[in-house]
């Protein structure tokens, strides 16, 4: 992911362990970057109050269950498609929800359904799950966060990115910039705390 964004000069910020808990650490680094929207891809760890509070139904996630059934703390990779198979579930899917207080909880945006077939295991289940979740299933999902008030990264209607990752790709960031950046930002990203 770090290198593909590299290609387009965007910004990164890799945030030690320690820190991803720090509600004001990362609003702070939201706030300089000019985020406007949170996009997660199946983000294990509680996301901190404050961060939610700033970015009310602007935050999504992942998740490789038809929610509501088996999410919640705990439910995450293997382990939600052991369940699925062990309930004889007839259907799994992903979906792709707003991000609340409470783990898997918050309101659902999109869903995608697939059938399980009877051969099918937790292994087999994992793989089809996998190739669902694409760019188009989060493209949809963030035109329908935006007609609920949200700044979607990406428009489907225009095909194109937002005006701020636009902008961040367009200006002054040559590789020997961003690689300037990027290692000034290893070595100070603490101080942002």
């Amino acid at each position: 992911v770090i290198d593909r964004f590299r290609q387009y000069n965007v910004p990164i910020v890799i945030i030690d362990n320690s820190l991803a808990n720090n509600g004001n650490f990362l609003i702070n680094i939201c706030n300089a970057f000019e985020i406007d929207f949170i996009i997660l891809s199946g983000y294990l760890r509680t996301v901190p109050e404050s961060l939610i509070e700033k970015y009310p139904n602007k935050i999504l996630n992942i998740h490789p269950a038809l929610l509501p059934k088996f999410g919640g703390k705990g439910m995450y990779g293997a382990k939600v498609h052991e369940a699925v198979i062990a309930n004889n579930e007839k259907y799994s899917g992903i979906t792709i929800h707003i991000v609340n207080q409470n783990y898997d909880a918050g309101e659902i945006i999109f869903q995608h359904k697939i059938n399980i077939e009877n051969t099918d295991t937790p292994d087999s289940l994992a793989e089809k799950i996998h190739k669902v979740i694409a760019i188009n299933s989060y493209r949809e999902s963030v035109n329908l966060a935006k007609e609920r008030g949200c700044f979607p990264i990406w428009d489907a209607d225009k095909e194109a990115i937002n005006p701020f990752i636009r902008r961040v790709i367009s200006e002054n960031f040559d590789n020997k910039e961003y690689e300037k950046y990027l290692q000034y930002g290893r070595r100070n990203i603490a101080n942002l705390s």
